[in-house]
C-alpha cells in the first residue's frame, strides 16, 4: 500500500482519540487493528509508519493545538469540526515535526484529506491554515 493510504489509517486514529478520553494510544492502535482484522482494508499496511504519525501527534498535541489556534482567526480547536481538527493535527505533525515529510506534500496529503473526509469547504480552510502556519515557519526562520 501506499502512504496516503497508511496516513488515512493514522488519521483516522488521531479522529478517534476526540472522542476516548481515557484510552492510551497503543491500546487505541491495538483497538484500531483488531475492528479491522477479518478486512482487506489493513493488509498490506505499514502498521510502523502508522504508528509513528498517530503517537507523534498524540505526543505533540497540546503544542499543536496551540499553533491551530495562534493560525486561525476568531476560530478556536473547540469550534473547528472534529474531523479539520484531525486533518490539521495530522499535517502540522508532518510539517514542523516530523522531518521525513517535505512541508509541500504535507500540506498537500491534509488538502486531500480533507477533500475524502470532510465538508466541500475543508479542502481550502486547511490548505490556508497550513499555508499560513508554513509562511509563518519560514518568516520564523529568516
Amino acid at each position: 500500500m501506499s502512504r496516503k493510504h497508511d496516513r488515512r489509517h493514522a488519521l483516522k486514529l488521531v479522529f478517534q482519540m476526540e472522542f476516548i478520553d481515557d484510552l492510551e494510544p497503543d491500546s487505541a492502535i491495538e483497538a484500531y487493528y483488531e475492528s479491522y482484522k477479518d478486512s482487506e482494508k489493513v493488509a498490506n499496511i505499514d502498521t510502523e509508519f502508522i504508528a509513528k504519525e498517530f503517537h507523534g501527534v498524540m505526543e505533540h498535541k497540546n503544542e499543536i493545538d496551540k499553533i491551530i489556534n495562534e493560525s486561525t482567526s476568531g476560530w478556536h480547536v473547540s469550534r473547528i469540526s472534529k474531523t479539520d481538527v484531525a486533518i490539521l493535527r495530522l499535517g502540522i505533525y508532518e510539517m514542523l515535526f516530523n522531518g521525513e515529510v517535505p512541508v509541500g506534500v504535507a500540506i498537500n496529503e491534509a488538502v486531500e484529506l480533507a477533500k475524502i473526509f470532510s465538508s466541500d469547504d475543508s479542502p481550502a480552510f486547511v490548505n490556508g491554515i497550513l499555508s499560513k502556519i508554513e509562511e509563518d515557519k519560514i518568516k520564523k526562520n529568516d
